[in-house]
């Protein structure tokens, strides 16, 4: 189904209301002018029908259909967009995890003396600032 070509066929048609009048089957453009008629129908279910499939209801769920189509396409890019931000999340966890397995690989830290023997392992003085004075 074109909605495009429906919505132009909406607004190009006669204004509703349109009422349907069972007895003769009929349907009117002007409700209480019989002059006006538009459509006959077979049964009154279809001339009921077609009085209510009038241009501005057809209008009206296009204005509704158009309105979810936006609201579905703003929650999928917030779908695909926590996706994305996800997926990243997931890589620096992998990326971390093999950092983890990696040092926990490695030789345990040395003592500083057996580390470098250039720097002794003692611990830092206290030493006392004065001011001339």
């Amino acid at each position: 189904m074109n909605i495009e070509d429906l919505k132009s066929k909406a607004l190009a048609a006669t204004p509703g209301p349109w009422c349907a009048q069972t007895k003769d089957h009929a349907v009117f453009t002007t409700c209480g002018q019989p002059d006006n008629w538009m459509a006959l129908a077979r049964k009154d279910e279809d001339c009921e029908f077609i009085a209510a499939a009038n241009p501005a209801a057809i209008l009206e769920l296009i204005a509704e259909l158009e309105a979810v189509k936006s609201e579905r396409d703003e929650l999928k890019n917030l779908h695909d967009a926590e996706i994305a931000l996800a997926e990243s999340r997931q890589e620096t966890i992998y990326s971390l995890r093999a950092r983890i397995e990696t040092a926990e690989k490695q030789e345990p830290a040395q003592s500083c003396m057996e580390h470098s023997k250039e720097v002794p392992c003692e611990p830092m003085q206290q030493y006392e600032i004065t001011t001339p004075g």
